[in-house]
Parts: structure tokens; sequence; C-alpha cells
């Protein structure tokens, strides 16, 4: 039992809190609706900004509602349309339908839209309403990645299908591998629309997927994808140079400026990932945003491509960033400015996001900046975005330091400015410079297995995140087994409707704290935080019977203790059948009742609602759920009262936790969750 109350300690007590200090960099200027469009598709804009400040955006609408406006070709019943808008964002300066689908959009420095999908580049005249030149590719060609250079000249990267790409003959790559499967490509169009400058195979002998480009300040292009290419071209001495692992990869590839020849070509992970976005700085560095399994990854490249100068995991829902199955247009969720910063937002569902200089508390949408050597200057929430699965962010720098972040808007969505341009469904935040903005203190506050910051439970414990919550090194309090555990643990106190509660951890940036079971279900409580007497702003929470949530050692395996005492890993997994211990919290009320912060002795209580277990099985056109019946469920004897234990024997696929009288209505599940097996 020792080894148990070791590893759920271990696991809560993890903080992925930002050291506090200097770095407030920016605060909101306004934030309004924005876009049009239309009712049955999921807004999914691009946006960029001129050297005026004047905000392009991309998106997709119904030619029948909107304004009016030039109308380039016959549209269909939904349809791609490019919206330009003053620099103060309060005036329409033209807004274009296109008759082609576009995925991709870039501006020049003299005003210049261009545009690009379903086969086609497009550039708009500086008035929008007509093309400067309209290039269509060949059929199987799709482009989904494209950049402008400083000469006004497009840089296009996607894929071919069916051999029906044609190179140039100073390509780097003048063939790809003969199989019908998609192979990437990278071309520089001419300034005159009417052919390529350079145009090569970026491709091995499976599939190849480019999903973003950039343009350094020579003119070489940047371009970052997935492979599952075992041949994928690299070059020697590059950060990652041989595959370390099979399946999908991602890679970040820099070309000469006339296409010939690779800077460099690196994997950039050694394990599953996509790369979905690449930005470069003046110096040449290139930043990578990758998804993962978990969330996503920045990483930080050198001019070179020979080293990571620095990495940062970002929790994400994975939706901010579309799969490419989903939609391609995710390129503009990363921008990197004249300094060296880099931006990046994306929407998460989790509440340990690690502020710093926070704006508002606890909302589906971020936005982190970090400095040149990947130093936080500001990590925040940003209002108006919605949490809804199908929901997206982009953002645009523009002149003096300022930012532009757009995405889905919450239903409830009420912004601090009406003007009058748009009325789609789309947020609108504009941020710049502020060293008057005041951050707050308390960010979120979650299950602190699962970190949903969703409805609390009575007796469960939660974990609250921010900056000046607590001491700067973390403390765990001494326990009197007779008393419990305290509610004041260095100079911290945490009240929900002013009843203290019981305080497992204190830190800065994080405390871990158990909810009182006298909430009562339906109604709100105010969580406050109290630091050496000086009170923090409340966040309103509301309360349910039950919100469970597991414990877990890396975000989806669970921390679970083997049926032989030993603790469950990928070095040490169990056999399939086998009974497991895992640990959750949030199952709500037990009986008979227990004291706020005891330790739970025999004889052991039981929860009031019924614990179950189940899984999905069967295949992608038909599934459905099975239910496993666990041997034990209910508060983990020993252990601070609000830990609850689950024994079961393991099937070999992801679970979850269901608490409820019944097991397929009226009941609340938990996040998925997995555990390391191995058949016997």
């Amino acid at each position: 039992m020792l080894k148990t109350l070791r590893l759920w300690i271990a696991v809560l007590t993890s903080t992925m809190a930002i050291a506090a200090g200097p770095g407030l960099k920016l605060g909101v200027d306004y934030s309004q609706r924005f876009g049009f469009a239309a009712p049955n598709e999921t807004p999914n804009p691009i946006m960029a900004t001129d050297g005026s400040g004047a905000l392009y955006l991309l998106d997709i609408g119904d030619p029948k509602t909107l304004p009016a406006g030039a109308v380039l070709g016959s549209p269909g019943t939904t349809a791609s349309y490019v919206m330009k808008l003053s620099p103060a964002v309060d005036r329409i300066v033209y807004l274009t339908v296109l008759d082609f689908r576009a995925d991709s959009l870039a501006v020049d420095s003299s005003g210049s839209a261009y545009v690009a999908g379903s086969g086609v580049i497009a550039k708009l005249n500086s008035t929008g309403i007509a093309f400067v030149y309209r290039m269509a590719l060949a059929e199987g060609v799709v482009v989904d990645g494209l950049a402008v250079d400083g000469s006004g000249r497009a840089y296009v990267t996607g894929r071919a299908f069916n051999g029906n790409f044609t190179t140039t003959a100073n390509a780097f790559q003048r063939t790809a591998p003969s199989d019908n499967r998609s192979k990437g490509f990278v071309a520089r169009v001419n300034t005159t629309g009417t052919g390529f400058d350079y145009a090569t195979y970026l491709a091995g002998n499976d599939w190849d997927v480019p999903m973003g480009i950039a343009v350094d300040a020579s003119g070489a292009a940047v371009v970052a994808g997935t492979t599952s290419s075992t041949d994928f071209p690299v070059t020697p001495g590059a950060y990652i140079a041989d595959r370390r692992s099979e399946g999908t990869l991602p890679f970040l590839t820099r070309l000469s400026a006339d296409g010939s020849t690779l800077i460099y070509s690196t994997f950039a992970g050694d394990a599953y990932g996509e790369a979905q976005a690449v930005a470069v700085d003046p110096s040449g560095n290139a930043a990578v945003l990758r998804r993962t399994l978990t969330g996503i990854a920045l990483l930080h490249f050198n001019p070179q491509g020979t080293a990571v100068t620095f990495s940062r995991a970002l929790p994400a829902d994975g939706v901010g960033l579309p799969s490419r199955d989903r939609d391609k247009r995710s390129g503009r969720a990363l921008a990197m400015d004249a300094a060296g910063n880099t931006y990046v937002t994306a929407t998460t569902s989790a509440a340990n996001y690690p502020v710093k200089n926070n704006l508002v508390p606890c909302e589906p949408v971020y936005l982190t900046v970090l400095g040149p050597s990947g130093d936080p200057l500001q990590t925040t929430y940003l209002a108006g975005g919605s949490g809804a699965f199908l929901s997206f962010t982009a953002l645009a720098l523009g002149p003096n330091s300022t930012v532009f972040v757009t995405g889905t808007a919450a239903a409830a969505y009420a912004p601090s400015r009406e003007t009058g341009v748009a009325s789609g469904r789309l947020f609108l935040t504009r941020l710049s410079p502020n060293e008057a903005a005041q951050p707050i203190k308390l960010s979120c506050v979650g299950n602190a297995g699962s970190y949903d910051p969703g409805p609390v439970a009575p007796g469960e414990i939660v974990s609250l995140f921010g900056e000046g919550l607590g001491p700067a090194q973390g403390m765990h309090p001494v326990v009197d087994v007779t008393i419990g555990f305290p509610t004041v643990l260095g100079g911290v106190r945490v009240t929900f409707d002013q009843i203290p509660s019981p305080l497992l951890y204190v830190q800065d940036g994080q405390i871990n704290a158990i909810a009182p079971w006298s909430l009562t279900a339906g109604r709100t409580t105010q969580i406050c935080v109290e630091f050496n007497g000086v009170k923090t702003n409340c966040l309103s929470r509301s309360v349910s019977n039950a919100s469970p949530g597991v414990f877990t050692i890396d975000g989806s395996h669970a921390a679970a203790v083997n049926q032989d005492g030993t603790v469950n890993s990928a070095s040490n997994p169990a056999l399939a059948g086998s009974i497991v211990s895992i640990f959750a919290t949030g199952f709500g009320a037990v009986t008979p009742s227990l004291s706020d912060g005891a330790i739970v002795g025999l004889p052991l209580p039981v929860n009031v609602l019924p614990v179950k277990l189940g899984f999905s099985s069967g295949g992608a056109i038909a599934s459905f759920v099975q239910m496993v019946e666990p041997q034990y469920g209910g508060p983990a004897p020993f252990q601070v009262a609000g830990v609850s234990q689950v024994n079961f024997r393991v099937p070999p696929r992801p679970l979850f936790l269901v608490v409820g009288r019944d097991f397929y209505f009226d009941s609340v599940r938990s996040r998925s969750f997995a555990i390391y097996v191995t058949e016997p």
C-alpha cells in the first residue's frame, strides 16, 4: 500500500506551471464578431496582414448571404471568400467571392492577396476585384501550403497523385518513385503567374504530405509535413538523419532559393507526429508545430537544421490544429516576428495550461508567446472561443507588435465592441503591448486526475493553476492520521463558498485541494485562494453528483498497480486478463459520510453511485460499448478521502470509468485511459 500511496502522490503533485517573472507583453485591445460562415459549414479561417496593418480573412460562406462585393466566376452554394478590413478592423475594404475552394492565403507588402486550393493558385489585385493571374494545376494536384516573398513570388507545397505533377529542369527531384500514393511537391510561381520558376518533388516511396511552407530572407522555401516513406530525402548531419521508428513521422526541409538542392532535410521527431505548420524568422531559424498523441509540440530549429535549439510541449485537443484528413488549413496557428519571437494559438480542454501573465480565466483558446531562446514571454487564455469538437483557431501578426487571433465563437460569446463589419460565427481578438494590463492569479480549476475544468463533485481532488498562488518551492503537508489533511499550508488557504478545503500540495503555480463533501449538486460554488492573507480572484464552478477523472502518468496511461504489486509501465506491463488497480477521484458521495481531509479506514465506506468500466469495440462502421464489472470500486483504503481505487481484469484496449445508477443513461464518464498490457 505504501507503493500505491507514493504512486498517486507523485502523479498528483506534478506541475506544468511556468515560473513567475517579468515578461508581460500583450493586453487585449478589443474583441468582436468576425466572418460570414455558411450555416452548414464549420468556420475555419485563415488571416494575414499587410504593411499598413489591414487585415485579410479567407473563409467559406454562402454567396447568397454575403454582403455585396465582387464575385469572380461562378461559385457554388458555398464558396471561399476573401475579405479585407481596414487597419482599425471597423470597415470592409472589399469582399470577394471566389469560384474555387481556397485553403491557403498569403499577402504581399503591396497589399495583394494570394489564394490557393482545389488545384488553383491565384493572385488578386490590390482592390480585390480581379485576378492578376489565375493558374490552374493538373488534375490530382492539391495545394496544402502557400507563402509569398518580398518580390511578390508565390511558393506552394502540396500533394500530387498519379504522376500528374510536372517538374522543371533544375528541380532537386525531377521524378517521384513510381507509386500512386500521395507525393509531396514544392514550387515557386513566377511573378506573372504563367509558370513555375522551379517545381520539384519532395517525396519517397510511400505517403508524403507537406502541410506548411514559409520563405526565409534568402528566398529559400522551408517546408514541414508528414511522411510514411522509408526513403524520404534527408541530408547528412541533419537533426535526425535516420528514421528511428516505423509509421508516420514529421519532417522539415529547406530548399535552396532555386529549388535545385536541399540546404537541409530532417525528420522533426523520432516517433509518431504530424508537422502541420512552419514559420521562419529573419535569421533563418525555423519553428515547427507538430501534433503528438497527447497535444502539440513546438520545435525551434537552427538555420542549418542540425539542432533543435528549444522545444515546448503544449496542451491541445488536437482540434485547433486540424488533421490532414479533416482539413488542411492549420498553417496560420503559428507565426514568428522580426525579433525571433514565436506565437502559437490552439484550443485545449485541460485546466493545466501553463500560464504566465494570464489575462482571463480558463477558456478553450490560448495564445503562447515564446522568446528567441524559448523563454515564455506570455501564455494566456483568450475569451470568446468555443470548446466544441469542431472549433479552429488562427492568428496573424500586425505592425507594432499587434497580434490578431480568431476562431470559432462560443454560443455565449459577448464581444467588447460591435462594429457591424461582420456578424459571423468567429471571434476576433486584437492584442498589443500594454504594460498596464493586469494579469489574474487564479487561472483555472480542474479534476486532479483528468485536468477536466468541468463541474466539481463533492470530495473531488482538484488542481488549481495560476501564478502567485503559493510558495515558490512546492510543499506537502505533514499529516496526522487522526486529524487528516490541513486546511492551511505554506501560507495558502483555499475555500469553496468560504468553506476551508484540505490541502495536499501548494506551490506558486499549482495547488491540489479537496472539494468539501458538503457541496450540493445542481448549485455553483465559488473557489478562492488566499496566500499570506492576500486573496486572489475567485472562479465559479457548477457542482455535480460525480465528475470522475483517472490519475495518469502521461496523460493517457493510468497510474496503475499490477496484480503482483508492481507499478504498471511500458517496461512492466500487466498480463491481459490479470487484475490491476487504478486510482481516480470525483466519484461523489460515500456512505457513511466522511469528514473533509480524513484518512479512509476500515470498514470501508461505499460509493452512493455505483462505478463501472467500459470500452468501445467493433470497427469504424459499427462500434458499441461494452461494460466491465470491477472487482472493487470505491474509496481507496488508508488514503485521503476523495481518492478512489478500482480493481478490474484488464482487457487489451483503452477504457473509461462510468459513475451513475445506469451504465448507459443518467451517468457520467471519465476520459479514456489505457493500461500497459501484454498477452500471456
